[in-house]
């Protein structure tokens, strides 16, 4: 299906954002580059470790509330990382 330039799916988003808020509470160091196979891996561990997506993002939420000035830094990290790794492939 044809779609604008720039103009991207829900779900796409969606994923996007599901990716990011769980390598935010991941244990995978977001201090430089993230390879797809890194990623993929913390994220899958991170799902297991709490309980499923919901889990990972009611983690990220205390964090918010409790530390903002640093999970705001790790969100930015983690959302960079989310677009080096999965845009890349």
């Amino acid at each position: 299906m044809w779609r604008p330039e720039g103009v991207e799916t829900v779900a796409a988003r969606d994923l996007f954002i599901a990716r990011a808020e769980v390598l935010a509470v991941s244990d995978l160091p977001l201090r430089g580059p993230v390879t797809r196979p890194e990623a993929d891996a913390a994220i899958q561990a991170t799902i297991r470790m709490r309980g499923g997506v919901r889990g990972c993002v009611a983690a990220l939420a205390y964090e918010f509330g409790e530390h903002p000035e640093t999970a705001a830094e790790r969100m930015r990290r983690a959302r960079a990382a989310v677009t080096s790794a999965y845009d890349a492939a």
